[in-house]
């Protein structure tokens, strides 16, 4: 699969038929940057502003889709005396409007867009063109097996929380590290969680008290065990 086009792909894609339009329209040569070097007295500029990508509406089809680009571009010229670039600059106006594909920014460059450019306001527009990119994904690898469903039990665990010398830890919290399910265990130290067990699969446990905390793997309990986890010893400083 070819890789995806990047985005000075989709720039060079959005900009060559404006680029033929604006020379078969003016004679004059095209350049992108008021500081790029051309022949003749002027030229016309197309400097891109702004490249917008959205997902295009309608259907996609197995692992090609599409996508809706947008291209930006201030339209006006360098190198040309103000009354030769206005009317220059309207010709060019005049002649996109005839493109029903091209849109032209009503509001025109605000005196922002010109102060950021770093230049004075000149006789220009904006001209949106629309691109649409196709995008292919990589195609997900076929099933070759079954899927296997294994249920899982909901039920509640039961168990108890103590320091290093078996001193029971009350108000501890004991969560379920995939859900943040969780509990506070009483003064003795016992808690009750309810989760969701598959025979085979270990329970991630959060345990937390005076500050301390550790994350434990326990091995999910039998259903004739009754639920009982045990005692989970959280190790505590000496000074607690």
């Amino acid at each position: 699969m070819p890789p995806n086009p990047e985005p000075s792909e989709d720039f060079a894609r959005a900009v060559e038929p404006v680029v033929d339009w604006a020379t078969s329209v003016t004679k004059l040569p095209v350049v992108h940057d008021f500081d790029e070097e051309h022949t003749g007295a002027g030229a016309i500029l197309l400097r891109p502003l702004e490249l917008e990508i959205a997902p295009a509406a309608g259907p996609v089809m197995r692992h090609i889709s599409s996508a809706e680009l947008t291209l930006d571009l201030l339209v006006t010229t360098v190198g040309l005396p103000v009354f030769d670039a206005a009317a220059m600059t309207s010709g060019l106006a005049l002649s996109a409007t005839a493109d029903s594909d091209w849109m032209m920014d009503a509001a025109g460059p605000s005196l922002e867009l010109w102060r950021a450019l770093d230049r004075p306001p000149a006789p220009a527009f904006i001209l949106r063109v629309p691109v649409r990119r196709i995008v292919e994904r990589p195609t997900a690898p076929l099933v070759r097996e079954p899927v296997r469903v294994i249920p899982a039990q909901q039920r509640v665990v039961v168990g108890r929380v103590v320091a290093s010398n078996g001193r029971p830890l009350a108000e501890a919290r004991v969560a379920l590290a995939d859900t943040g399910e969780s509990t506070i265990a009483d003064h003795g130290g016992r808690f009750r969680l309810p989760v969701a067990t598959v025979t085979g699969i270990p329970l991630t446990l959060s345990v937390a008290a005076h500050g301390t905390s550790i994350m434990l793997s326990v091995d999910a309990p039998a259903v004739d065990a009754g639920g009982d986890l045990g005692d989970l010893t959280l190790p505590l400083p000496e000074s607690v």
